[in-house]
């Protein structure tokens, strides 16, 4: 109180760091089951970016989970989300449990392409260049094989391409392509 205005000074001492003691990762919706849905889990368990052992943080913790999402998002379950998250932490203690619930959604299947921004080429030569044809299961990595061959051929200056996400359309999703 001798300086005007007061001065606060506050000093934190840091105690040991909360390292990860256990990692549970549900998931729910179509990846629960099948095939598909196991080879996604799976990678989203090997992948998990805290597992046992690990020092806590909250930014690896918000990463892992944005990690555990996108990839079940990119293996045939475009509209899959965190549907619960738990990090219960002792500070006692100094650990983490963490519990994850993913939703996979649908399996996703493409439908036709949307083709925005041709003025001088027809949509012909788009659409030879795609990696999946109508009804077949999506993946993130046939799309961006999709843009990546527009890219390579020198006709457009860019590509953009994304898969519709609503799970409405899961059985026959567009697939909006911006050419420029």
């Amino acid at each position: 109180r001798a300086t005007t205005p007061w001065t606060v000074t506050v000093r934190v001492t840091p105690g040991a760091q909360a390292r990860v003691t256990a990692a549970t990762i549900v998931v729910e919706g179509a990846a629960s089951a099948g095939d598909t849905g196991s080879e996604a889990t799976a990678k989203v368990r090997r992948e998990w970016k805290l597992p046992v052992g690990a020092p806590f943080r909250q930014p690896a913790w918000i990463d892992a989970k944005e990690q555990a999402v996108n990839t079940l998002a990119a293996n045939a379950f475009a509209a899959a989300r965190l549907a619960a998250s738990e990090a219960a932490i002792d500070p006692d203690a100094n650990t983490a449990e963490l519990a994850v619930t993913l939703d996979s959604g649908p399996v996703f299947r493409v439908d036709d392409l949307e083709i925005q921004g041709l003025s001088r080429y027809t949509d012909d030569l788009v659409r030879n260049y795609r990696s999946k044809r109508r009804g077949e299961r999506y993946a993130l990595s046939d799309l961006d094989q999709f843009v990546r061959r527009l890219n390579g051929t020198g006709y457009f200056a860019g590509v953009h391409a994304a898969i519709d996400t609503d799970p409405a359309k899961a059985d026959g999703a567009p697939i909006p392509v911006w050419v420029f």
